[in-house]
């Protein structure tokens, strides 16, 4: 098999995941109860009775909002009307209006991505830099006292949860020192000072937390490569540290990124929601979280197939750059 037909498998296989995702998603939304509807039968019901109508008005009045509310969502026409519908609706990002915020739920998503990933992007990035930083140190210098505080210090982040960290950091900024911490304006836009300020602990929470696991990892991978004979050959001829750890690296490139791209993934399903409600972001986290608690389904849908797209697309990725980086890389399987 080719590298492309390789290539082209994946994608073919990733899109045929996104599918099977959307086609369990709109079972779960078309073929069970919505609540909605009996919501809106009893809302009507009170009102006319509260109006002073009889039985039979009553339940008029009711069975009325109720199509009322079953026309509005769709929710008359055929079962297989609806897939077709609710597939291309998925293919176009035209996922439909939330019913709390009543505007497009892909507007909506954009704006809410806007602000986590104002700190997610730095988080990111702290983490990747610093991590392969830290961790080449350690690898080459494993006994030095840099080395064993970075490595203390990566198991401690690793250990400790991030809300337990992000509680502590409020109560100390606010009461202490008199820096409000979870004062996020969303009038202002994400590129505001003020709103950037609120993203630099985020950020750092975040980008900490992958930092600690990308040091021991690849302060694992340089000390096992340390000692090979490609390692030796470069020392022979006269490479400094710095060349010598790039040679490493190199070698070691395909799981250090397979690792954080994992880490990665992890990361944004479940830190983003954590940090979001403690820190008070109106982010895509909090969306997801004020979406089931309204029980907003067109919104539900849409942050759960966000997800479904990220992993699928983040495996995608990692799929590709294991090809990339790796000519060894077996095609037949």
């Amino acid at each position: 098999m080719t590298r492309w037909r390789y290539l082209l498998r994946r994608i073919a296989f990733a899109i045929v995941s996104v599918w099977i995702v959307a086609t369990i998603a709109f079972g779960l939304v078309a073929l069970t109860p919505d609540p909605g509807d009996d919501a809106a039968y009893g809302s009507a019901a009170i009102e006319a009775a509260g109006q002073g109508a009889d039985a039979e008005d009553v339940i008029e009045e009711a069975e009325e909002a109720r199509r009322s509310y079953r026309e509005a969502r769709n929710l008359d026409e055929p079962v297989w009307e609806r897939y077709l519908s609710w597939m291309r609706g998925l293919a176009t990002f035209e996922w439909g209006v939330s019913h709390t915020h009543d505007v497009p739920v892909s507007s909506l998503l954009v704006d809410r991505l806007a602000v986590t990933l104002g700190y997610v992007l730095p988080g990111t990035a702290i983490a990747l830099v610093g991590g392969v930083v830290l961790g080449t140190y350690s690898g080459f210098r494993p006994d030095s006292i840099p080395a064993r505080i970075t490595i203390g210090t990566s198991y401690a982040a690793f250990g400790i949860p991030s809300f337990w960290i992000a509680n502590v950091a409020i109560l100390l900024g606010t009461y202490e020192y008199g820096v409000p911490l979870t004062n996020y304006e969303p009038s202002l836009g994400v590129v505001d000072p003020h709103n950037l300020g609120q993203l630099v602990l985020p950020a750092l929470l975040l980008g900490t937390g992958l930092l600690a696991g990308q040091a021991r990892f690849v302060r694992a991978e340089v000390i096992d490569h340390e000692r090979a004979d490609f390692v030796r050959m470069v020392r022979a001829k006269g490479v400094g540290e710095f060349g010598v750890a790039w040679h490493v690296l190199r070698v070691a490139m395909l799981p250090l990124v397979t690792l954080f791209l994992s880490n990665l993934l992890g990361a944004l399903v479940l830190n983003v929601f954590v940090l979001e409600y403690v820190f008070g972001l109106p982010g895509f986290g909090d969306l997801s979280y004020q979406a089931i608690v309204h029980r907003d389904l067109p919104l539900v849908v849409g942050t759960t197939m966000l997800i479904a797209y990220v992993g699928v697309f983040g495996t995608l990725v990692k799929n590709l750059a294991h090809t990339a980086m790796d000519p060894r890389v077996e095609l037949e399987r």
